[in-house]
């Protein structure tokens, strides 16, 4: 029967409508979370509160203080490493003690509808939202607090009800239940009474005052009858969680119906009393709570909104810049391959320059804006840090050099050759920093350093350290450096230029990375930039190979006037077990050669500098050489250093070396003798190869700018490559119908079909056939713009503007061999007899030559009907070893004839050639286990 007794508590003496004093007990509070300064926020707001704050750092630390303490409350991060919030969640919920004390989640990413469902289910009754207000914060805690404290009053009372009871105290008993009644009719609170059969038995004023309904309307009502209908299920849950887990508090938030119609969001604290099949419920109204985490959301959509807006626009912007500056810079390095004046070259090369710094400056910007977006994604795996801090100063050394700074890269010696990690990220930091280091330097040196700061047996602590001589930075300086569009001194942006993004861009990258950034610095007397980061160690890691015997305890003797350089170097050959020792000038460096020579431990090597101010370093080279004849010299020069290899020989010079000085570099120059004159010059040699080894394979250029077209075709041509242009996706269909192009250069953006959906049907049509590259050409540079180009069906993508250095890296990788598989025979089922296997692919390549002749002769008379079975003749033949790309040439030719279209046949005819060739190379080679296989035809 509902009872309302209200009035019969009102007219008596005030000490009887004391409701009963709180609990005593201290309140715990569990703040779980992996990053400390998240737990020292969370500590400060509410350290005034008077709770007992307990801290932990990881889910297993959070479940072990469980066994120890209860907590009225228990706040998680959600995202944690090894366990993360949900997880912890649904431990905490299995552990008896803790099975219904109330779990927020934390949480900086915003969550889809489902995540947030499945941090309901695993038992959390709310949400905090990074960064989180304080003011909410601790309005949410006070209400779980009060509503702990609520219902441990209540359970302490029940408890109290119990124990009278089983004494048989029933005077004690009636005043414990006069004392409740009068707490449960004048708490402020909505108050109520269910029965495990769900009929509500007994609410307070505050209830009626909430809701609307009378005592007398709640009546045979059950509680589910006043809850919203999407909110059915987890109410189900949680009574199947009071009546299972009894006198344990449980929390949780719903929609509550009142009188007029309209749902309230209430919090309730409900607790079971098994003995009297009963539950005890107190609720408060939060919807002004609901409210303000409505604005919250709504701001933090609106923010990332116009991030993503920002995002596209820059990404749009770089495109249409992009575009023309594609032109210029092609151009550009076009015009520089022609006789020019020295003062024509003086402006080509400018404009040159200025292209390239233009194309740094929207590369800032656009890392920047993708870091900002939240759409940068590291991609984990192998490297040499070795490796890569060797390839920056490869990358910064002709900038360094027109400066006349020596620029020096060196590793230390216990720094593992593998690591796990983004090289690519790393290299760009690295970049950034080593770039605005030449950029502030005047004179002197820039150093490119990495050590071991520590090791474990299963990660390397590295640091990476770029240190200059330029103009240093003061302390004043130095608080805004990492902050976007900031440089030390604004007039430093107006002498030597750049966005003033690449700091706050690799502050934000090591954050990332989960690394961490910084300088030491002086005016005036330099800077030091380091980056540290942690790396997972690789099987493989561990001491560098030792090199051959042979150098091990050779003397070697450096001449260079650079400290550090000279200390690189012989750190270096201290590895390898050698004897090194460095000198600044000519005269020690012939004092030294002189003195080892009559000791009778000469020089075996020597290293020369050939940019010592004062010094020719031929004639001293000679004059060493001449002292000691059987000494191997090596002579370091700069990248812009032009030296006449005559005179190099003359001087007694065994070999060239480019400085900085690579690890690979100097132990080639050490080992190689005389075999040549350096990398240098097989360089130039392979460049010119490039530039030959294209002869008449076709490209496919498919681009709607007109003079991008135009510039495009002169650089293949330049390569060596032939190649067809059209305006859009369309025309890229349709050309790629007539004819098997080896590559496919397609721009994404065009009008009418753009690239992505032209591949698409390329694709499309070629099941079952042979697949041409495609290679996506796009302007965006953006996160993304891969995955489409993949998701598309092209095989790989370029972004604008198009250089020489791209397009020969592109044609080497799916043109010239490295993008293209081998060639497999594939063989009927049963045919696996080596001897039968080599006599097949012998008569293949013996009567292929003459199908060949026999189509040309065909269709040089004009004979349809000859040319038609010549190329059925060879793509059966083909068909049968399994050769696809050769029997669709076949094919096409075949239905061309059968249709009596010959004309344009000389580009089918070349085609044919060429994949011939290529079959003929690949077949030459000694046929091994993994050259044929067996399939079922």
């Amino acid at each position: 029967m509902l009872q309302n007794k209200e009035s019969d508590y009102a007219p008596k003496a005030p000490a009887a409508c004391v409701a009963p004093a709180p609990s005593r007990r201290r309140v715990n509070i569990l703040l779980v979370d992996d990053h400390e300064e998240n737990l020292l926020a969370l500590e400060t707001v509410l350290a005034d509160q008077g709770y007992h704050l307990v801290k932990a750092h990881s889910g297993e630390e959070a479940l072990r203080h469980l066994l120890k303490e209860d907590f009225a409350l228990i706040i998680i991060d959600v995202h944690m490493p090894k366990m993360d919030g949900f997880e912890t969640a649904s431990l905490i919920r299995r552990r008896e003690n803790s099975r219904h004390t109330p779990i927020i989640f934390m949480t900086g990413i915003s969550m889809g509808e489902m995540q947030v469902q499945k941090g309901y289910m695993v038992g959390a009754v709310d949400y905090i939202f990074k960064p989180f207000i304080g003011e909410i914060l601790r309005a949410k805690v006070a209400v779980f607090v009060e509503l702990f404290n609520k219902a441990e009053q209540i359970r302490e009372q029940a408890e109290q009800l119990r124990q009278i009871e089983s004494r048989q105290h029933q005077q004690e008993i009636a005043r414990i239940q006069d004392q409740r009644n009068r707490f449960f009719y004048l708490a402020l609170e909505m108050m109520g009474i269910v029965g495990f059969d769900g009929l509500i038995q007994e609410v307070n004023a505050s209830w009626e005052k909430a809701t609307g309904f009378s005592t007398a309307e709640l009546a045979g009502r059950t509680f589910l009858d006043f809850v919203h209908p999407d909110d059915h299920a987890a109410m189900k849950e949680h009574w199947r969680q009071l009546t299972t887990y009894s006198e344990h508090t449980l929390a949780f938030e719903n929609r509550f119906k009142a009188k007029d119609g309209s749902y309230r969001w209430l919090l309730w604290s409900c607790v079971a009393v098994p003995g009297e099949k009963v539950f005890y419920a107190a609720a408060r109204e939060i919807e002004e709570h609901k409210r303000l985490e409505r604005e919250l959301i709504k701001a933090r959509d609106a923010a990332l909104e116009s991030v993503r807006v920002k995002s596209d626009f820059v990404a749009n912007i770089s495109h249409e810049i992009r575009t023309p500056m594609n032109v210029m810079m092609g151009m550009a390095g076009l015009l520089l391959d022609t006789k020019l004046t020295s003062e024509q070259r003086q402006y080509s090369e400018m404009v040159r320059e200025h292209c390239d710094l233009l194309l740094s400056i929207i590369d800032d910007i656009l890392d920047f804006s993708k870091l900002e977006s939240g759409k940068m994604a590291l991609e984990i795996k192998d490297f040499d840090p070795r490796g890569v801090v060797e390839s920056v100063a490869e990358l910064l050394a002709p900038r360094a050099q027109l400066k006349g700074l020596e620029l020096v890269a060196w590793a230390d010696p216990d720094v593992p050759s593998v690591l796990l990690g983004d090289a690519s990220r790393l290299r760009q930091v690295l970049i950034n920093l080593g770039g605005n280091a030449i950029k502030f330097t005047e004179t002197g040196e820039v150093v490119i350093h990495v050590s071991n700061k520590q090791e474990t047996d299963t990660h390397a602590h590295l640091r990476f350290s770029i240190r200059d001589t330029g103009i240093g930075i003061s302390p004043q300086q130095r608080q805004g450096l990492f902050k976007p569009f900031t440089q030390a001194d604004t007039s430093l942006t107006r002498k030597f230029g750049g966005t003033g993004l690449g700091l706050a861009f690799s502050k934000r990258l090591m954050d990332l990375m989960g690394g961490a950034i910084g300088v030491d610095s002086a005016l005036g007397q330099g800077s030091t930039f380091f980056v540290d980061l942690a790396f997972e160690k690789q099987a493989a890691a561990g001491q560098r190979p030792v090199p051959a015997a042979a150098l091990s305890n050779v003397r070697v003797l450096i001449i260079d006037d650079n400290a550090s350089a000279r200390r690189a170097l012989i750190e270096q050959m201290n590895q390898w077990n050698m004897r090194a020792e460095g000198v600044a000038g000519e005269e020690e460096g012939l004092s030294l050669s002189a003195k080892a020579t009559a000791a009778g431990d000469p020089y075996g090597f020597c290293l020369i500098d050939s940019r010592i101010p004062g010094v020719d370093s031929l004639a001293l080279a000679a004059k060493i050489k001449k002292g000691l004849p059987a000494i191997k010299l090596v002579l370091m020069t700069n990248l812009i250093q032009s030296v006449d290899l005559k005179e190099m020989h003359s001087a007694g010079i065994d070999r060239s070396i480019s400085k900085p000085v690579s690890q690979a570099a100097l132990f080639a120059s050490l080992g190689s003798g005389r075999n040549g004159l350096g990398p240098a010059a097989a360089a130039a040699g392979a460049k010119r190869a490039s530039k030959t080894k294209g002869h008449k394979i076709r490209v496919l250029v498919a681009e709607d700018h007109s003079v991008n077209r135009r510039m495009m075709q002169i650089q293949l041509k330049k390569l060596g490559y032939e190649s067809d242009v059209v305006a859009d996706g369309k025309e890229a269909i349709e050309a790629t119908g007539r004819f098997p192009y080896r590559l496919v250069l397609m721009d994404c953006q065009m009008p009418e079909m753009d690239g992505y959906r032209a591949a698409t049907a390329i694709r499309k049509r070629e099941q079952g056939s042979v697949r041409i590259p495609i290679v996506g050409v796009t302007a965006h540079a953006m996160p993304g713009d891969r995955e489409k180009c993949l998701a598309a069906g092209m095989d790989d993508y370029i972004s604008k503007p198009v250089t020489m250095e791209k397009l020969v890296g592109i044609l080497d990788k799916w043109v010239d061999g490295g993008g293209r598989p081998e060639v497999t025979v594939r063989l009927p089922e049963g045919i696996d007899d080596p001897k039968l296997v080599a006599e097949l692919i012998a008569l293949y390549l013996n009567k292929t030559p003459q199908y060949i002749n026999d189509l040309k002769k065909a269709y040089s008379e004009k004979s349809a009907k000859a040319v038609a079975a010549a190329a059925h003749a060879m793509r059966g033949s083909s068909l049968n070893l399994g050769l696809d790309a050769m029997a669709e040439i076949c094919r096409r030719i075949e239905e061309s004839a059968g249709s009596r279209r010959l004309a344009g046949l000389d580009k089918q005819l070349a085609a044919l050639d060429e994949e011939f060739e290529r079959i003929r190379q690949c077949l030459k080679k000694p046929q091994g286990g993994k050259s044929h296989e067996s399939s079922r035809r």
